[in-house]
């Protein structure tokens, strides 16, 4: 769902006082087919933090500093563990694991 809804991100445009009227009322129409969704945490961080941050190692500071981990968003390792002889596969470096953040 959030791909859908978020997958121009950077052509989102911030609401402010000169917002029309159309404007608004998309922006809140996205927020509800959010909640309506049903997905505990609908919103990939990769697709918003430019929205708000110059960088996404500032968004992440601020998530993890401003909100609750599993309450407020889920963080994902795409290698949470290693494989059963401790060893990685040849090419993969320690610290080359991805983390996702949902929102």
């Amino acid at each position: 769902m959030q791909t859908n809804l978020f997958q121009n991100a950077t052509s989102v445009q911030v609401l402010s006082k000169t917002s029309t009227e159309n404007e608004i009322k998309t922006y809140f129409q996205k927020v509800l087919e959010l909640k309506q969704s049903g997905e505990e945490f609908p919103i990939d961080l990769e697709l918003v933090w430019p929205l708000a941050y110059s960088r996404k190692d500032k968004a992440v500071r601020a998530l993890k500093r401003d909100f609750i981990e599993n309450d407020d968003f889920l963080q994902i390792s795409e290698n949470q563990s290693l494989p059963r002889n401790g060893e990685r596969s040849k090419g993969q470096f320690l610290g080359d694991d991805k983390i996702e953040y949902k929102l």
